[in-house]
């Protein structure tokens, strides 16, 4: 629900028989206020111009001291209130990313870590190969290598 604003409104009456008259209205939802202040019984131009220029120097003395600051400061203290939930934000964000890093690392650590486990078995390992020939029907030439270190041990063919 918007909330109610208030309206402030002023009129400036000259009249030979009233004189010089200013209203001041104030209208806040179906509330009206009128307030007749009574310049001078006769026209004359000291009454005019105050009719005049009183209710424009109370406007700007009123927004200038008032209105003004208190909007500044709305605005102030919305614009700080989102720089400290950007901040927040950004902060729990950086957490995040560190603790996917630290994720990441650890991940990284320990398929390096089962990389090498796995090379150095296979360095310490006893390859044995065996490749054959078929020459005819029931002979065989049987080709065996055994490999240590990657060095070649013992090769035998029967």
């Amino acid at each position: 629900m918007e909330p109610l604003k208030a309206i402030l409104s002023t009129t400036l009456s000259l009249d030979s028989s009233d004189g010089v008259e200013l209203h001041v209205s104030v209208q806040r939802g179906r509330q009206k206020f009128i307030f007749p202040i009574l310049m001078s019984s006769e026209i004359q131009p000291a009454a005019t111009a105050y009719g005049l220029v009183l209710p424009v120097l109370a406007y700007a003395a009123v927004k200038a001291l008032f209105i003004v600051p208190y909007l500044r400061q709305q605005r102030e203290g919305a614009v700080k209130e989102k720089r400290e939930e950007e901040k927040e934000r950004l902060a729990a964000r950086r957490l995040a990313a560190l603790d996917e890093i630290q994720l990441m690392s650890n991940s990284v650590q320990t398929i390096i870590e089962q990389e090498e486990t796995l090379f150095m078995q296979y360095i310490n390992a006893t390859i044995e190969y065996e490749s054959f020939l078929t020459l005819g029907v029931n002979k065989k030439i049987i080709f065996k290598y055994v490999f240590r270190k990657h060095f070649l041990v013992e090769a035998t063919v029967t």
